[in-house]
């Protein structure tokens, strides 16, 4: 199974469409944003679950899990026209933790790759990392995983996403 894809096929074009609109962004802007934010939040998980020590990676991606259910339910991130508050705050502090001074960056690129406004950059980027954190969270806990062998395989796979990287930021990952 290839998790890139897998977590992006969970966005359906429903999704999409009520993020546009929460946005003000076009759908095909929201979908460039949203793959390369996915890419770029894979890149840093990888990156972080291969440094781990202490199992410290495994602490900090269930700390920042998406709610349980969520990952079956994404249709509720956008739905009320906006990014639901409780989700707002828990992404933007994961993204912070995940990125650091980087996040600026790294949402300046999403945005100029995307042709869609810097804050609409900064969202896609935050709920991204949520929902990845709780994506890759669950599957190692299903897989029973342990921290090096689910970095073992993001890195086998890694091929998948670094293709989707924004553009002057692939010398960064």
């Amino acid at each position: 199974m290839m998790l890139f894809e897998s977590l992006l096929a969970l966005f359906a074009p429903d999704i999409i469409g009520d993020a546009s609109r929460a946005l003000g962004e076009r759908a095909s802007a929201v979908q460039r944003g949203l793959t390369g934010a996915l890419a770029v939040v894979f890149c840093e998980v990888t990156r972080s679950a291969e440094t781990d020590q202490d199992d410290a990676f495994t602490q900090f991606a269930q700390q920042h899990a998406a709610a349980p259910g969520l990952l079956e339910h994404l249709d509720v991130i956008f739905a009320a026209g906006d990014v639901a508050p409780g989700i707002a705050h828990s992404a933007r502090q994961a993204t912070s933790e995940l990125f650091g001074q980087r996040a600026g960056k790294i949402t300046a690129a999403l945005a100029a790759v995307a042709g869609m406004k810097v804050s609409s950059a900064i969202a896609l980027l935050a709920v991204t990392t949520l929902i990845t954190l709780g994506f890759l969270s669950h599957y190692q806990m299903c897989h029973r995983l342990s921290v090096a062998d689910l970095a073992s395989q993001l890195r086998a796979q890694q091929n998948s996403w670094v293709c989707a990287l924004p553009a002057g930021l692939t010398q960064d990952f």
